[in-house]
């Protein structure tokens, strides 16, 4: 099967399975391989690190925030 196909298939799935997948897949990718990022990507996570540092921003547990992804694609 090729990718073209298995993309076909995947998006087939309900966003809960989709989001499973993309999950499933993204932990199979070795952490070596991972694209390198790009100068905004990181003053970006410099400029919300800042702000957690700060206190402007609180940290939400992973739970939480896989919680609010599903109930958005389930609507």
């Amino acid at each position: 099967m090729t990718s073209k196909e298995l993309l076909r298939e995947a998006e087939s799935l309900n966003p809960e399975d989709r989001l499973k997948l993309i999950c499933g897949l993204w932990d199979t990718f070795p952490i070596e391989q991972w694209p390198t990022p790009s100068d905004a990507e990181l003053a970006e996570v410099q400029r919300r690190s800042a702000e957690y540092d700060t206190g402007r921003e609180a940290s939400v547990p992973w739970s939480e925030v896989r919680e609010r992804l599903r109930s958005r694609l389930s609507n």
